[in-house]
């Protein structure tokens, strides 16, 4: 009555439009004309959607010349399909693969993976003889970026879907031109290598000079009770330091997963100029440098590195049932 005329006049108005209608409250009296406006409802920004992959690196600890850890099989899954798969339920849409050496190989296995159907799948072919390591090839890739903002994802890594779309939804700024996932919870990751990367966070003031909120979970790995930087509430906080050996004070390990800004590239051209074979570490390094890398935390949220013997063997024994599919 308030506007007019019957409810179900008033659905089956709304039943005839053909577009998304946004409604918003409104008084008038009995059996007064009111006009209504079709309003669009806005859409949820798509985030990034685009994650680049490098197969292209020196070899590992697991690596085998008849089959590349990659390929290697989880509960009858290729490790590369579980990671395209876990990206792509997180809402990536397109893939860039950089292959070397089996680059034929891996190139025919993915175009097996059911995912594959459901993905955008771009390679970068840099040749059977390439050894130029893991972070050089990332950065080769450039061109296949089209200069937008992509997830860097490690090829033995499987994410929760979860946190591949909280990264995906990260705001990526000349501030912040990278954000990395972070464990803390240090104790809870088996296996690890002599290749994890440490993470520290900065304490006290940001550069606006705004209080640090601090940390309802105290690390367990050692870290001091000083307060937490967070960049959110939902505890995204400035990197302070990152790399091998940081010293004592660590918050956590990078678990193989950033949002870039195409501005990354920058940073993988002047590691190379300078030193020629250069880590993602150390690209990263530069942007800490200037205050430019957050992070993401794990929060609880389920990942799995397969990166060594125990890490696997863990991946083996609970990759039937992972607690996302």
């Amino acid at each position: 009555e308030l506007v007019g005329c019957s409810v179900n006049e008033l659905l089956d108005g709304i039943d005839h439009s053909q577009q998304a209608i946004h409604t918003e409250g409104c008084l008038a009296q009995a059996r007064e004309e009111v006009a209504f406006e079709m309003v669009e409802a806005a859409s949820e920004a798509p985030g990034i959607t685009t994650a680049l992959i490098s197969l292209a690196s020196r070899p590992g600890l697991l690596d085998d010349a008849q089959c590349p850890p990659a390929l290697y099989l989880l509960a009858g899954v290729p490790v590369l399909e579980h990671v395209m798969k876990q990206l792509q339920l997180g809402g990536n849409t397109r893939v860039v693969i950089v292959i070397g050496a089996n680059g034929r190989l891996i190139r025919d296995a993915v175009a097996t993976f059911q995912v594959a159907d459901s993905l955008l799948i771009d390679f970068v072919d840099l040749g059977e003889d390439y050894n130029g390591g893991f972070a050089n090839s990332l950065r080769l890739a450039r061109e296949h970026m089209h200069n937008e903002p992509f997830l860097l994802s490690t090829a033995d890594h499987i994410f929760d879907p979860t946190l591949v779309r909280a990264m995906r939804q990260r705001r990526l700024s000349p501030k912040v031109e990278a954000v990395a996932l972070v464990e803390r919870d240090v104790q809870s990751v088996l296996g690890l290598p002599l290749t994890a990367v440490r993470v520290r966070l900065r304490r006290g003031q940001d550069d606006a000079g705004d209080e640090a909120t601090g940390v309802s979970n105290g690390a367990s790995n050692g870290a001091s009770n000083g307060a937490l930087n967070w960049a959110s509430a939902a505890g995204a906080g400035v990197v302070a330091a990152l790399g091998r050996n940081i010293g004592v004070q660590v918050d956590g390990i990078e678990a193989g997963l950033y949002a870039c800004s195409p501005s990354i590239f920058d940073a993988f051209d002047a590691q190379h100029a300078a030193r020629g074979y250069f880590t993602v570490a150390q690209a990263m390094q530069s942007l800490v440098a200037r205050s430019a890398l957050s992070s993401e935390p794990t929060a609880g949220r389920q990942w799995f590195a397969i990166e060594t013997a125990d890490q696997r063997d863990v991946a083996t024994k609970v990759a039937g049932g992972w607690p996302w599919q």
